[in-house]
């Protein structure tokens, strides 16, 4: 199999999802996972507080727990690569954290 050429399809949202989702693969790959049971597993993965899409009050909505400086760069990146315009951030954190 030709590693560089594997065309997998996912639902996840920004670089980093797809990245994510790239690696699971090739760990699953090389586990000796079939190839058509990981492209299921990826087109069908679902990860709930991450960039997930939501429909509330008449509006879409996305819904990320991003929690460290890195999780926020990646957030601010992909809103960024949506070309979603100005948006407005709801933000929340504990006292202890920076």
């Amino acid at each position: 199999m030709d590693w560089q050429t594997l065309a997998l399809h996912t639902p996840l949202l920004g670089r980093h999802g797809a990245a994510n989702a790239a690696v699971a693969a090739m760990v699953a790959l090389r586990l000796g996972l079939p190839l058509e049971a990981v492209r299921a597993g990826v087109k069908e993965t679902r990860w709930p507080g991450r960039l997930e899409r939501l429909e509330a009050v008449g509006r879409p909505w996305l819904l990320d727990g991003a929690h460290n400086p890195d999780g926020a760069a990646a957030l601010a990146d992909t809103l960024r690569e949506l070309g979603l315009g100005s948006v407005r951030v709801v933000f929340g954190a504990s006292a202890d954290k920076a």
